[in-house]
């Protein structure tokens, strides 16, 4: 069962990989550090979020998203 959304809401992850990869931001990228961003985290982020959405337990797509929060402040 896909998660609602207001458990995952996969809309806030894919609106900041696609300001990521906006031409608008990778001009800024070039400009500033020499070379294009991947965007990696963004697609990294999407990745969870679609794999908390098609999670059948809520709680656990929580944790999912909360867990992943967590680490990618760790880093």
């Amino acid at each position: 069962m896909v998660q609602a959304n207001d458990v995952v809401n996969v809309t806030l992850f894919f609106d900041e990989w696609t300001r990521c990869i906006g031409s608008g931001y990778q001009k800024d990228s070039l400009y500033r550090f020499g070379k294009f961003d991947a965007c990696t985290p963004q697609w990294n982020d999407i990745k969870i979020a679609l794999k908390a959405k098609t999670e059948s337990d809520p709680i656990k797509a929580t944790e999912m998203l909360k867990r992943h929060t967590t680490n990618k402040i760790g880093e």
